[in-house]
């Protein structure tokens, strides 16, 4: 595929989708471990949940994106509900018979090219409608939308405190480019 091509087509939408969502090929110990989760209640969001649930063997709550499941073709099988991302604004789906899951935000595009406050109010929102007991976050410091100029980690302390939540883990690598953040819920 060419890199330089940026919008999904007929052509390449099984290529376009694997360089996108990239995680969808990588094997067990790549991935965040779900399997130590010891709760039923997983809500994958716009990160392959369907690859999560084959490789770990769990039953998942996968939330896509609306423009993810028009432009790549997403099946069914691929989600449970989807996002509404059609405007700035992403309205959640409501999923009944829940309680307290375990959000998974696993290299996320809807949390890409955010500054730090308007990730923080995704997180927010998402506090808001699932009240989770825990939040993992995996991300790559090279989609945050911040100055490259300054030291770049003082961007996050805009995204501290999510209120009713502590921070667990705080991972900055910038060897790898890669951000973890696991927020529990204060009970």
């Amino acid at each position: 595929m060419d890199l330089k091509q940026t919008k999904v087509t007929d052509q390449n939408r099984s290529q376009f989708y694997q360089h996108v969502y990239y995680h969808q090929t990588e094997s067990k110990n790549q991935l965040i471990d779900i399997g130590a989760v010891d709760v039923d209640n997983i809500v994958a969001v716009d990160c392959c949940g369907w690859h999560y649930s084959q490789v770990f063997q769990k039953k998942l709550i996968m939330l896509e994106t609306l423009l993810n499941a028009k432009y790549f073709k997403l099946g069914p099988e691929c989600f449970t509900k989807l996002i509404d991302d059609q405007s700035d604004t992403l309205v959640w789906p409501k999923i009944p018979n829940i309680s307290h899951p375990v959000v998974l935000l696993d290299r996320s595009n809807i949390l890409r090219y955010r500054t730090m406050p308007e990730l923080k109010s995704v997180i927010q929102d998402i506090v808001a409608c699932y009240a989770p007991s825990k939040i993992i976050i995996r991300g790559r410091l090279a989609v945050i939308d911040d100055s490259r100029l300054g030291d770049r980690l003082h961007t996050w302390f805009d995204f501290f405190p999510i209120d009713n939540y502590i921070t667990v883990k705080f991972l900055y690598d910038t060897t790898t480019m890669i951000y973890v953040v696991d927020l529990k819920r204060l009970v």
